[in-house]
């Protein structure tokens, strides 16, 4: 048997490996980040989707998100498919503030109640389309788009019976970096709280019932893009070949611009590229490259 035909059947090996424990794992904590995107160029229409995903049933939600309103003009706000079941969606607009926000009830006024598994993986809940400015340049390289709380209420949900409201957790940034830990009172205490993140200790203090159950994560619009980079987060490991196969085979959201999922330059985005993703990162293959 040949080394390279040995070395195929352990790059193969390898992805049945990774694809078996992403189809297996086990659910995630309430997650609810904001979709990147990379190769944006002014004239684009961008659609930001907001993901989540939950262990367990909730019976509405509630999230603002602020854009800059200078570089992006928004177009619609629609109920996407993590939602596909629930009954109640509204979107409004805020331009005082340059936010966006969205409401919706799984169910009125009685159940059958949605299963929680529309948010797996990552359902998109909502879909947010702009038209990129003129005024986005090569000065505006990486431009954040972010959760924002004004009221108590911002940025929630609620259990299935309505009794217990779900608020922040965490609030990380784009780059995954922790921006607010809202049960950590050493580190983070409401003397420091920057302004509009997270939930002033008085409307904690005023709630009947609540949990620290999301964890939040901002995204982002950058005029670049890194071939190999699949999900977005400027680097190119792991998390990559897995979110390619979750794609290709799972229904998984695409690689923004498509083309960074395009990492042996086929022209195509398939089960060749997470191989060569796999063949880099643990046997020492070729890195990716730009196909320019």
């Amino acid at each position: 048997m040949s080394a390279n035909y040995r070395c195929s059947i352990c790059t193969f090996s390898m992805f049945v490996l990774l694809l078996s424990g992403m189809l297996t794992a086990e659910p995630l904590p309430v997650s609810v980040r904001l979709s990147t995107h990379l190769g944006v160029h002014s004239g684009d229409t961008l659609q930001l989707s907001v993901l989540m995903q939950s262990p367990r049933k909730l019976g509405g939600v509630d999230f603002t998100i602020h854009f800059a309103d200078s570089l992006f003009r928004l177009v619609s706000v629609a109920q996407d498919t993590g939602l596909k079941h629930w009954e109640w969606f509204t979107p409004s607009y805020d331009s005082i503030h340059a936010t966006i926000r969205v409401v919706s009830i799984a169910d009125l006024p009685f159940p059958p109640h949605p299963d929680s598994a529309d948010f797996h993986p990552r359902g998109s809940v909502a879909r947010l389309r702009f038209v990129v400015l003129p005024t986005w340049n090569q000065d505006s390289s990486l431009v954040p788009f972010t959760f924002f709380w004004g009221t108590c209420g911002d940025n929630a949900s609620s259990n299935v019976s309505g009794d217990t409201l779900l608020i922040i957790h965490r609030l990380f940034d784009f780059d995954s970096r922790l921006v607010w830990d809202e049960t950590n009172n050493n580190q983070f205490p409401e003397s420091i709280r920057p302004p509009n993140i997270g939930v002033a200790d008085s409307c904690q203090q005023a709630a009947s019932a609540l949990l620290y159950a999301l964890d939040f994560q901002d995204g982002f619009a950058a005029n670049y893009s890194i071939n190999g980079d699949a999900d977005g987060n400027l680097v190119v490991d792991i998390s990559d070949a897995v979110y390619l196969m979750s794609y290709i085979f799972s229904s998984g959201p695409a690689p923004a611009p498509l083309a960074s999922g395009d990492v042996d330059c086929s022209g195509f985005v398939d089960i060749s590229d997470a191989v060569y993703l796999i063949s880099y990162i643990f046997s020492g293959g070729a890195p990716p490259s730009s196909c320019h």
